[in-house]
């Protein structure tokens, strides 16, 4: 024991174990627990918030939770009609989007699901994806979005080649052609500027929205045609289903608004044209599901600028995915 003493207060102990404290507290060090920390946090998220939490070979703990999230209730209202050469001809039916967009905002806070402490309301106008994305990808203060609700066109062919939300882009007054129509008249000669589509779905931030989050997508097609299975499977509710790894809802067919003696009614939902008899609401489910991909898109800032970190993850992601 003596001898022990000797050696633990030799100077060479004391200069390896100073050495070891300032291994420790080493900004290398100091990172890499802040990296673990973070990936503790977002393993915690995954648990709680996870739909997916009953599925067989589920990546992340069984854990039940009957909380439903708080967070942001984003709508958003396109312009209208398909591009501004359209614009206020009987197709346009920007007022009919925006009245839409406010009385789903009225029904959302006379639910007993909202909590205005918690809880916000968002409804956005979005002519263009710009806006769109803007909107969507937004760091609210009341945190990651719960639920995002879009009056837009779709549009959509027999195979689902060009499905997309047509936002229908800028406003514009006077002619197109002057100068300061110039947004307007950009956007109308090309079609990234002004929808949501496969080629610009992936600037929406998977992030910023919570697992469980509900996304329906008012508008003709934006599930597909009717009778086509490859139009349905390649929609852009499919498309943004697979984007943000949830479930997406969308009509299969046109699309109009409710009616009422006759009148038309705007209460913050569509119907299928083919119901318009009965005026039932029948969306149709499109199913994402939580992969590789949608792991990395959703955590990506802890990969910015580090492929090594982004592979390691990537490894890591696989290897949960083999445990029952």
């Amino acid at each position: 024991k003596a001898h022990d003493a000797r050696f633990d207060d030799s100077p060479l102990i004391s200069q390896m174990k100073a050495k070891e404290a300032e291994f420790d507290d080493s900004p290398l060090i100091s990172q890499m627990k802040a990296k673990e920390a973070e990936f503790d946090n977002m393993i915690m998220e995954e648990k709680y918030n996870n739909p997916y939490n009953h599925v067989r070979g589920n990546q992340f703990a069984h854990i039940d939770t009957e909380d439903k999230p708080h967070g942001i209730y984003l709508i958003i209202h396109g312009a209208g009609y398909h591009n501004a050469a359209m614009q206020r001809e009987d197709t346009d039916l920007m007022a009919s989007f925006k009245f839409s967009a406010h009385a789903l905002k009225d029904k959302i806070k006379k639910s007993s699901e909202y909590n205005d402490a918690l809880d916000h309301i968002e409804v956005v106008h979005a002519p263009n994806t710009e806006s769109f994305v803007k909107a969507t990808n937004k760091k609210y203060e009341k945190g990651k979005i719960i639920q995002l609700d879009i009056f837009s066109h779709g549009s959509t062919d027999l195979e689902g080649s060009n499905a997309a939300l047509s936002l229908g882009g800028t406003p514009y007054e006077g002619d197109l052609n002057d100068p300061i129509n110039a947004a307007a008249k950009k956007e109308l000669g090309d079609y990234k500027l002004r929808e949501i589509s496969p080629e610009t779905i992936e600037q929406i931030d998977v992030s910023n929205f919570s697992f469980n989050a509900k996304v329906t997508l008012w508008g003709c097609n934006t599930g597909g045609k009717p009778y086509f299975e490859k139009s349905q499977k390649n929609s852009i509710s499919q498309r943004m289903a697979e984007h943000l790894g949830t479930t997406v809802k969308g009509f299969v067919g046109s699309s109009e608004f409710k009616e009422k003696n006759g009148k038309i009614i705007f209460d913050g939902e569509m119907i299928r044209t083919s119901d318009e008899k009965t005026q039932k609401v029948i969306l149709t489910e499109y199913k994402g599901v939580f992969n590789e991909q949608v792991f990395l898109r959703r955590y990506k800032h802890l990969f910015i600028n580090d492929p090594l970190l982004k592979k390691y993850w990537s490894h890591r992601f696989k290897e949960r995915q083999t445990l029952e």
